[in-house]
């Protein structure tokens, strides 16, 4: 799964990251944390790209076949990451229609804003590039999905991860 042993290292500091930066009072939202590392996984695959992005509005839509494909492919790094922590998971009990009582509390654009920077910091240090942290935050996002399945429906959670990676990987960052 990993090209380089420094993503597992730039995952845990992800994950980290996430739970320090999202905590709050009443602790961490689950689903919050789920999402951001998904949607952090997305934005940074899109980055990967070589697309000039940063030439289009921050927000718009990015339609490529070759990103939907590469999304795909990180979204199967979550379930692979799940298999190997044994999180019970049955991709035939999925429902993509996730209750609201379980919506991130944050969009998008919150959510770049307040890791990107941290992110970026984690990928020099371990010098990986961008397509190795989108794979990094996958697994971040499958190890809070682990972490949580105690109290939140690994389908759930996974759904939020799938949405997470598909808006990160098909919207222009809002930070650049």
């Amino acid at each position: 799964m990993f090209q380089n042993p420094d993503q597992l290292d730039a995952s845990a500091e992800f994950t980290q990251t996430i739970c320090s930066k999202l905590s709050t009072d009443r602790g961490v939202h689950a689903e919050t944390a789920i999402s951001a590392a998904s949607r952090m996984a997305g934005t940074l695959l899109l980055r990967s790209t070589g697309l000039p992005v940063t030439r289009f509005d921050p927000g718009a839509p990015v339609f490529i076949e070759a990103i939907e494909e590469q999304g795909e492919r990180l979204l199967g790094t979550v379930g692979q990451t799940l298999a190997s922590l044994q999180v019970p998971f049955d991709p035939s009990k999925l429902d993509f229609d996730t209750p609201q009582a379980n919506s991130p509390h944050l969009g998008l654009r919150e959510t770049q804003s307040i890791l990107d920077p941290s992110f970026r910091a984690i990928l020099a240090k371990y010098r990986l590039n961008e397509e190795q942290g989108a794979q990094a935050a996958a697994v971040s996002a499958a190890v809070l999905i682990h972490n949580c399945a105690g109290f939140l429906d690994p389908h759930v959670s996974y759904t939020i991860a799938a949405y997470g990676i598909i808006e990160g990987c098909k919207t222009v960052p809002f930070v650049s």
